[in-house]
Formats: structure tokens, C-alpha cells, sequence
């Protein structure tokens, strides 16, 4: 549960990778989001309650804004993941086949092991035997600390 958390933590943290775990799970959470953002909408179609949709649809823009640049620095460190730089992510606004790009960089695996952008994020961190204090293992993070 907290790996749709994970990068609203991030917020602005286009270094590092991302693994798809956390991807799907910030997605699916921004979808409930927009949901019941839509719910007033749909539920009051039918009463006329125009103040209703225009609320509903405020809430939904304003939900839309805030979640765009997570999402934006979320597809960076997917691309990160895969070894490849963040500007391909600007694919993603080319017509027709910008989302099709998005969604296979989010379904494609990363790269294993360390790479230019950093360690694997589906490895956990083993600390050295010699270290005296073992470093925190956070989710989602692609740095040892």
C-alpha cells in the first residue's frame, strides 16, 4: 500500500529509478482519485445540480494538476530504469502514439542490477558486515542510504 505513496514523497525527484510496483500502485491511486472526484458528477446527473459539476470538475482539474508532475517524474525514472535517458519521456506527448510509448515504458522491466542512474530498486539493501549502523531501507527509493 505505501508504494502509491511513494511518489507523491518524490514529488520533484526526477534522479534515480523507479520499479514498476510502484508505477501501477501511484496509477491505480490516482484513478480512485479521479473517481471520486466524478462521483458528485455522475450521482447528480439526472437532479440538474449544476453547482455540483462544476464542483466536481474543478476538483477533478485540480487533482489532474497536482498529480501531473509526479507522474511526470515517474515516467523519467521508469525510463532510468530501463538505462535510457529521461528525455525520451517526451515521446509520451507525440500524437497517437504517445500513450502506447507510456504504457510499454511501463510495462517493460528494468534493467537488472546497477546502472548509470543507479542501484537496482528491486534489490534491497544489505548492509556490510563491518558497518556499524545499518542504513534505512525505504521503498521506492533508488538510493543507499
Amino acid at each position: 500500500m505505501e508504494w502509491m505513496f511513494v511518489p507523491l514523497r518524490r514529488y520533484f525527484d526526477f534522479n534515480g529509478r523507479s520499479r514498476r510496483k510502484e508505477a501501477w500502485s501511484f496509477i491505480a491511486f490516482t484513478l480512485i482519485v479521479y473517481g471520486l472526484c466524478l462521483v458528485p458528477h455522475f450521482l447528480l446527473f439526472e437532479d440538474g445540480d449544476e453547482g455540483m459539476h462544476i464542483a466536481s470538475q474543478i476538483a477533478l482539474g485540480a487533482a489532474m494538476l497536482g498529480f501531473a508532475i509526479p507522474h511526470l517524474a515517474l515516467q523519467v525514472r521508469r525510463e532510468h530504469d530501463r538505462g535510457r535517458s529521461g528525455w525520451f519521456v517526451l515521446l509520451i506527448f507525440l500524437p497517437y502514439i504517445g500513450a502506447l510509448i507510456a504504457l510499454i515504458n511501463l510495462l517493460w522491466p528494468g534493467q537488472r542490477g546497477e546502472n548509470r542512474y543507479g542501484p537496482d530498486p528491486r534489490i534491497r539493501y544489505v548492509p556490510d558486515a563491518k558497518a556499524t549502523q545499518a542504513p534505512r531501507y525505504r521503498p521506492g527509493y533508488s538510493q543507499r542510504f
